[in-house]
């Protein structure tokens, strides 16, 4: 799909290399989390919704990696489901509700802040792993101990 609201809430944050992403992004690993769904919900990768698919990511999303996605960004589009059925979680696998980063809006999966995307698993449909990504006001979740 080459509609502009897919480009609109992008942009590059540099050319560096993904070895030099990388290595950056092992320097920050406590503030990556990964957006994972449950194991029942199937998953497509498409340009535009596909009929009985309750999740369709958008088949573009490995474009976007090293990009920040602006806030309202469409990821994908959701089918009888909202972000309840996603998580988000931190590298020590603490579970985040997803509303902190995601909402549904007409069907459609959107950032409620601005993001950098890391890493898209393209076997995401088995792993139900969708993706690593940080935030990109450098804002984190940190947890008390108990």
């Amino acid at each position: 799909m080459t509609d502009n609201h897919h480009t609109d809430n992008v942009r590059q944050i540099s050319s560096a290399s993904k070895l030099e992403n990388a290595k950056l992004e092992s320097t920050h690993s406590q503030a990556l989390l990964t957006l994972v769904i449950d194991e029942k919900t199937d998953i497509a990768m498409a340009d535009k919704p596909i009929f009985g698919a309750t999740v369709t990511i958008r088949d573009d999303i490995n474009t976007l990696v090293g990009k920040i996605l602006e806030k309202g960004c469409v990821l994908g589009w959701l089918n009888y489901v909202d972000v309840t059925k996603f998580a988000c979680i931190t590298h020590t696998r603490h579970y985040l509700e997803a509303s902190h980063y995601f909402y549904a809006e007409s069907n459609q999966l959107k950032l409620s802040q601005r993001l950098i995307l890391h890493h898209v698993d393209t076997a995401m449909s088995k792993s139900k792993q969708l993706f690593t990504f940080s935030c990109a006001d450098g804002k984190s979740h940190t947890f008390a101990s108990a």
